[in-house]
């Protein structure tokens, strides 16, 4: 049956139910674990009967079976910790030795546990026990692991003077650590170093410490290097440090350089990963080398002894689609054919994003429809690129047409790229387009997002549907979506310009467009400003009352013979002045007087505003104002509030 820890878990349950005195000074359930085990191990020359459990389970573990133990956990190690610390109390350190000590340090390697790793080793000097290499060595991996760089500096100091000559390996675990840890100048001061310590940098080293100087951006130290491992250390340098180099190369916008060492590959034959066929593309595109990317094409296995492949292919064509280049793309296509490789959905897609990038809308439309004879379905994103396509080439009704093409089995593929078109045809400000494609998604039986609804508010207003605007706002309602900020005032001048505002006002007010539960000023303002606006004055009365009664306004009636209409609109100082008046007329006030401070247009980007606003009210309803010395407002004098009230009998 083995020592495997899946037999312990299966025998945990069954000799947990013998309530046997625990014999380690461990914990219950370490005490099972440790039952388990030598269960599990004598069980594999005896029967598997309730009476065995129950005789080995009662048994102690011998030195062996305890190292066996600590082995088998090295992916567990707090189990692996938990049997040394048993161990030294049942058996002692000495018959423990170096060996168990070892196993659960590199446990705790293996679960990035470098204090305790640490530890460990201490322990081990302070019961009479020497360290080992493997011990240092195994202590510096938990270190790398966990990103201790610190602690891997003093270790390997440590090293050296317990007589322990570091190795390149060794050498190369702190350069890691201290490149884990950002600590760039300690990491290439180790490295230079090494000479000094008479050892010799290998592929590995250079690889960390190109990788470093490369992310650092210094890709003339990282070519410098590869020189020198070259010439000097003779050795071959791997994939992963020239495309390490080309990368940097390219990031700098070397392009030339970058291109240049790309020939090392093909001369040390080395074969590139996809991440490095992408990136060699990419290069020789913006070297305008398209012809060179047909070559690499036409010759991957004699350059790369890399076979083509529909993996390899889609390196390349999505490189070609990050670059924008849709020629390339469709001669690969017609490679693939002649050589009998069959694009898949994710090919023909990058290519017709690739296309839609520079506004193909007619390729794109064949590419799309030519996936029926390739026995291939579009997905969601191919449909999203050829209707980007369509739209970037000026052809919206195109992108309709490509639409209507979608199939309602795949219904989530199909409202993206609806609601895709929906976003571009309201930047490009199409309107209409933007209703047709409304109506299609209905008629096909699709539900629009938030975002598409709220569009469709927003073209309702500038096409002056605005009943339609109801219709969406009703639709938002019932789906119990939001009314978005961009679509608030296009909702509302909607229902004010429709002559409905009465009807809507309750389902703008379920929207939460102004009124509790969140009330704000800017949205009472921007209600006042429509109404008035839209002729609707006893409306933005009514809305002008509610928001005082909340609070808002409260700077305009803060005296009672005075009304300031600082900070307040055009649309609200005609709002707040109707209230007044209204409050007038019923006598709730009777100043003997009335100031009215409109302010002297300081903050007005042209002549003021508010003078000639409240002027021309106050004229509309034949008040005879005193303008103030100075300016900044005017006075309504007894005598000529009593003239205006005398001759009201209706309400404003």
């Amino acid at each position: 049956m083995g020592f495997h820890s899946n037999c312990i878990r299966r025998l945990t349950a069954t000799v947990s139910k013998f309530k046997t005195v625990p014999l380690f000074p461990a914990s219950p359930t370490f005490k099972i674990t440790c039952a388990c085990y030598v269960t599990t191990r004598r069980l594999a020359s005896a029967p598997l009967n309730v009476e065995n459990i129950a005789i080995f389970s009662r048994e102690r573990l011998n030195v062996e079976e305890y190292r066996r133990l600590i082995k088998d956990n090295k992916n567990n190690w707090e189990i692996a910790l938990a049997a040394l610390k048993d161990m030294l109390s049942v058996h002692g350190a000495a018959a423990a030795g170096s060996s168990a000590f070892n196993g659960a340090i590199n446990a705790c390697a293996r679960g990035n546990q470098s204090t305790r790793a640490i530890s460990l080793l201490r322990e081990m000097k302070e019961n009479g026990l020497s360290p080992s290499y493997v011990s240092y060595s195994t202590t510096l991996t938990a270190c790398n692991r966990d990103k201790n760089w610190k602690s891997a500096l003093r270790l390997l100091d440590e090293m050296e003077s317990e007589g322990f000559a570091p190795v390149t390996a060794t050498c190369n675990l702190v350069i890691s650590a201290c490149l884990a840890g950002n600590q760039r100048e300690k990491a290439l001061a180790l490295f230079e170093s090494m000479v000094d310590r008479g050892l010799k940098p290998d592929v590995h080293t250079f690889e960390l410490v190109i990788g470093c100087l490369a992310k650092c951006g210094q890709w003339r130290m990282a070519l410098k290097l590869l020189e020198r491992m070259e010439m000097e250390e003779g050795l071959k340098p791997n994939i992963k440090i020239i495309t390490t180099i080309i990368d940097a190369l390219e990031k700098a916008d070397h392009w030339q350089e970058a291109l240049s060492l790309i020939n090392t590959i093909e001369a040390h034959k080395l074969q590139p990963t996809v991440s490095t066929l992408n990136t060699i593309v990419r290069i020789a595109i913006r070297c305008s080398e398209r012809q060179k990317v047909l070559d690499i094409v036409d010759t991957l296995d004699m350059r790369y002894n890399l076979a083509p492949s529909v993996v390899a292919y889609n390196a390349i064509f999505s490189a070609c689609r990050d670059m924008g280049e849709w020629q390339v793309p469709l001669k690969l296509l017609k490679t693939m054919d002649e050589k009998g490789l069959k694009p898949n959905v994710g090919i023909i897609t990058t290519v017709i994003e690739a296309l839609s990038r520079d506004g193909q809308c007619e390729k794109a439309f064949d590419l799309l429809n030519s996936m029926k004879e390739r026995g291939l379905e579009p997905n969601r994103l191919t449909y999203n690129a050829t209707v980007l396509a369509c739209v970037t080439g000026g052809q919206p009704d195109k992108a309709m047409e490509v639409l209507k093409l979608t199939s309602t089995k795949y219904d989530d593929a199909t409202i993206y790229s609806y609601e895709t078109l929906i976003r571009i045809l309201e930047q490009e400000a199409m309107w209409s387009s933007l209703l047709g494609v409304l109506l299609l998604m209905r008629s096909k039986g699709l539900s629009p997002d938030t975002g598409a609804l709220n569009a469709g508010i927003r073209a309702c207003y500038h096409t002056r549907q605005w009943e339609q605007v109801l219709v969406h706002l009703k639709c938002l309602h019932s789906l119990e979506m939001a009314l978005e900020d961009s679509s608030t005032k296009a909702a509302l001048s909607s229902c004010a310009l429709s002559g409905k505002w009465n009807e809507s006002l309750p389902l703008l007010r379920s929207l939460k467009v102004f009124g509790t539960p969140a009330p704000s000023a800017a949205r009472f303002s921007m209600v006042i400003d429509v109404l008035e606006n839209a002729g609707l004055h006893q409306e933005a009365v009514g809305v002008m009352m509610e928001a005082r009664s909340l609070g808002f306004y409260a700077k305009a009636w803060r005296a009672r013979d005075e009304v300031d209409l600082h900070g307040c609109s055009a649309a609200e100082a005609r709002a707040v002045l109707r209230c007044v008046l209204e409050d007038l007329r019923m006598g709730s006030t009777a100043p003997r007087f009335l100031t009215l401070v409109t302010g002297r247009g300081n903050k007005s980007k042209g002549a003021p505003v508010l003078t000639t606003v409240v002027s021309k009210f106050l004229s509309a309803y034949g008040l005879t104002a005193k303008n103030i010395t100075g300016g900044g407002g005017c006075l309504l004098t007894k005598e000529s509030l009593g003239a205006w009230l005398f001759s009201q009998k209706s309400l404003i």
